[in-house]
């Protein structure tokens, strides 16, 4: 009888032994795969946090690159509105310089002078020796004074002024006074003699313009 459980128990004692094996296989292969999903766990964490850098990192440099864009908007925009200002200035300081010229101009417009005129009550009549049509001339003068007192002046001197004006008009070719531009020049001769004739005589040119109102050849 002892034989035979001493058999029974070697066979329970074989039969557990293959178990025990069986259920350490098992363990060492679940803490394979538990190693496995974490080491893949943490390798997909890894990744996920290289790419989310990568992406700040884009982000960020994306909004360095609009920063540094609104910068010089900015910077563009204060250069605008400076010479925006400058040309404010500019116009304003032109707009004082245009009043204030227009007020000296009003001032002096303000004091207006009155003319006071005298024409020779007979016209000059010359002879004429270039042109072989016209043998006369004969041209009104009147003169033009800002003082009654000039005028009366200057009747004083009628003689001298009719005088060097037969000088002046018997020296002139009748086709050249057919002519606007050939009139003024008349004109202008005119005055000049009369002014430096006055001036010689009283120390003032007196006459401020000359007309020739009618200029007739025969």
């Amino acid at each position: 009888m002892a034989n035979i459980e001493d058999d029974l128990e070697l066979d329970v004692a074989s039969e557990v032994k293959p178990k025990g094996n069986v259920f350490k296989i098992l363990i060492i292969t679940m803490l394979g795969l538990i190693l496995l999903v974490g080491s893949i766990a943490t390798t997909v964490v890894i990744m996920k946090g290289a790419s989310a850098n990568t992406t700040e990192a884009d982000e960020s440099e994306e909004m360095s690159d609009e920063e540094s864009e609104d910068e010089e908007e900015s910077v563009v925009k204060k250069k605008k509105k400076k010479k925006k200002k400058k040309k404010k200035k500019k116009k304003k300081k032109v707009k004082k310089k245009d009043e204030k010229s227009d007020g000296k101009a009003k001032k002096k417009s303000g004091k207006i002078k009155t003319p006071f005129y005298h024409e020779l009550t007979k016209p000059v009549v010359v002879n004429l020796s270039g042109d072989a049509n016209v043998r006369f001339l004969q041209v009104s003068v009147a003169m033009m004074t800002y003082s009654s007192g000039d005028i009366e002046e200057v009747k004083k001197h009628l003689p001298v002024i009719r005088h060097h004006l037969v000088l002046l008009f018997s020296s002139q070719k009748f086709t050249e006074l057919r002519t606007v531009e050939g009139k003024k020049k008349l004109q202008s001769q005119a005055l000049k003699i009369i002014r430096e004739e006055l001036t010689t005589l009283v120390g003032k040119p007196l006459v401020e313009a000359v007309y020739l109102p009618s200029i007739v050849g025969q």
